[in-house]
């Protein structure tokens, strides 16, 4: 979640990457209620062949992927999303992270 004020350095402002991640986390993430169609013609402006749905307070509900996104059916957002992706901690050790991702046949983290 981005601070409501600029922090840090001697003017208060904030970096230009973050400036600049501000619309493109936009455009790279949903409201469930938004229709996929919408969702898809927003991912096709940055490139992007996946999409995290959140809730008002940026929680992550799940994930549109390549399939969904493909695939534009008539839904909601909310509908077309894989459930709460998988994630890691940042203290977890590679090895066991590696050993996770081959039993559940997960190809990538988010």
């Amino acid at each position: 979640m981005w601070p409501a004020r600029p922090t840090g350095g001697a003017r208060g402002c904030r970096s230009k990457a973050r400036r600049e991640a501000r619309p493109a986390q936009a455009r790279t993430s949903a409201p469930p209620h938004d229709q996929l169609g919408e969702v898809c013609e927003r991912l096709d402006e940055t490139g992007w062949d996946t999409c995290f749905v959140v809730d008002e307070r940026r929680v992550v509900l799940g994930r549109l992927g390549r399939r969904a996104i493909r695939g534009r059916e008539d839904v909601s957002a909310e509908q077309a999303m894989t459930l709460g992706p998988s994630t890691i901690r940042p203290s977890a050790r590679l090895r066991d992270i590696v050993e996770r991702m081959q039993k559940q046949q997960l190809t990538n983290l988010p």
